[in-house]
């Protein structure tokens, strides 16, 4: 995923000189990708196609979405593309491939339905006309019984200027069993001291008191794999 279509046109991003592409198609995925991300590339790149890929690791087959919103169309869930059959459950996505139907039961930690669907463990909410995702289920971080998705807050806190990437994690609480802990790369020309209150106003005004990060640490980089993905660290010791 290319990281710096997160920062909107003229704001600092971790790459520059990209305004002289003449880009096309722009193909997505790898990561959720938010409408902040989708914005800023249509204002980058207003006459390119943006395609975005969710494909399931678990189910071994994916869908894309070419309308340029976040998430995928609620229609979906009743006629995908590609003969993909989609549903939700307990705020869960399944999947069942085009081509035969999987064995009922958990395999190599997969787990499949009796009509053959898969859990994907990806976890999406329903809104309005809309399916968005919402992260991974074992990645949710547990805070006095709320539940607190990291790549929701990492979104919210991308959306703040100079910010070019954002990493959540959690750390032990004795009180409240977990904190959110974040860690940001910003463009080297930014006053930390105010970007960081900046990134804590846009939290408390856009998401739960819980989400709000308890630590907000600059870092240089991140570690990535071999598809672009954060590597990510869900739990720190105290």
């Amino acid at each position: 995923m290319t990281r710096w279509t997160k920062r909107p046109p003229g704001k600092p991003g971790r790459f520059t000189g990209y305004e002289r592409l003449t880009l096309r198609q722009v193909t997505l995925g790898g990561e959720i990708v938010d409408r902040g991300t989708l914005h800023a590339i249509r204002a980058a790149f207003p006459d390119a196609r943006v395609t975005h890929i969710y494909a399931s690791t678990e189910a071994g087959v994916g869908f894309s979405v070419t309308d340029g919103k976040a998430g995928f169309p609620a229609s979906y869930l009743e006629a995908a593309p590609g003969g993909v059959q989609l549903r939700e459950a307990e705020g869960i996505l399944w999947v069942r491939p085009p081509i035969g139907v999987l064995t009922a039961g958990t395999t190599a930690g997969i787990e499949v339905d009796r009509a053959g669907f898969v859990r994907t463990g990806d976890r999406v909410l329903l809104e309005g006309d809309r399916v968005l995702f919402l992260g991974r289920d074992n990645g949710t971080i547990n805070i006095g019984g709320v539940k607190i998705h990291p790549e929701r807050v990492e979104a919210v806190i991308g959306s703040v200027p100079g910010v070019v990437l954002a990493q959540v994690s959690s750390k032990s609480s004795p009180v409240t069993g977990a904190l959110v802990v974040a860690e940001v790369q910003v463009h080297p020309d930014v006053d930390r001291a105010a970007t960081k209150r900046a990134i804590i106003e846009a939290c408390r005004e856009g998401l739960e008191r819980e989400a709000v990060p308890a630590a907000v640490r600059f870092v240089d980089d991140f570690a990535t794999n071999a598809a672009g993905k954060l590597v990510r660290t869900r739990k720190e010791s105290a």
